[in-house]
């Protein structure tokens, strides 16, 4: 679809530079994205159980952003936090796995940004490397990839153009407390800005069990429901549909 509407598209693959690089975007008197990469590294900067960095740990992350951003733009990468960032401390070895050689350095440390949100029209990207669970458990680099493609999604939109934006299994990022906002600021004031967002799904009961399944709902004025012989009514009642309706779809 993207191709034929005249796009680019990508595929992310599993060890090879995804091509993102926030550190890239915009210098260091672009507010919005300082603040951006701030809250991005702070996450990447999480234990595995899901622990934030404690408030020591934050203030070394935004001296550390603020010395990345001054920086010449084609030097700005994220190993190069670890020149602020003690490397044997607690925080300097979370953040490790993103840089160099790290294990998910493919994700975050590219040496160059491809991706220029301010020249790009129409774009899709198949994430489906890290949509998938590993071992019951999401992709590591997950969230982190999703955040820098809904801040230059937002950074695409031109003042007075109107924008379609399409979330294929929109719940994996509703799950996630930076996406997730991002997507709630889309349903609640994207149309004032001319956006229009689908959020599409296998199942029903992927979006129900979502963590912003009510602002879905609420703020979502159109819904589509594909045919579904084996659907169960429990999911499609939660969105509103019509039990008679549900028979039609079954």
């Amino acid at each position: 679809f993207v191709r034929a509407f005249g796009g680019q598209y990508f595929e992310l693959k599993e060890g090879e530079y995804t091509g993102l690089n926030p550190f890239q975007i915009g210098d260091s008197n672009d507010k919005e994205l300082v603040s951006f990469l701030k809250s991005w590294v702070k996450r990447c900067a999480s234990r595995e159980d899901g622990t934030p960095v404690t408030d020591h740990e934050a203030i070394e992350i935004d001296s550390a952003v603020d010395s990345v951003m001054g920086l010449p733009r084609k030097s700005r990468r994220f190993s190069m936090l670890l020149q602020s960032i003690l490397p044997s401390s607690d925080l300097g070895i979370r953040l490790k796995k993103w840089c160099n050689d790290g294990a998910l350095s493919w994700a975050l440390d590219s040496p160059e940004n491809k991706f220029n949100p301010e020249e790009i029209e129409k774009i899709g990207f198949d994430t489906t490397v890290i949509l998938e669970q590993v071992n019951g458990k999401d992709h590591p680099a997950c969230e982190a990839i999703l955040s820098v493609l809904f801040f230059d999604k937002n950074r695409i939109q031109k003042d007075g153009r109107l924008m379609l934006t399409i979330v294929e299994e929109f719940w994996k990022p509703a799950n996630f407390p930076l996406t997730q906002e991002m997507i709630k600021a889309s349903l609640r004031a994207g149309r004032m800005k001319g956006e229009m967002i689908w959020l599409t799904s296998q199942a029903p009961e992927d979006a129900v069990n979502c963590g912003i399944f009510t602002e879905i709902v609420n703020q979502t004025s159109t819904k589509i429901c594909l045919p579904n012989p084996s659907a169960s009514y429990d999911g499609y009642k939660k969105i509103g549909l019509p039990e008679k309706e549900f028979r039609l779809l079954k």
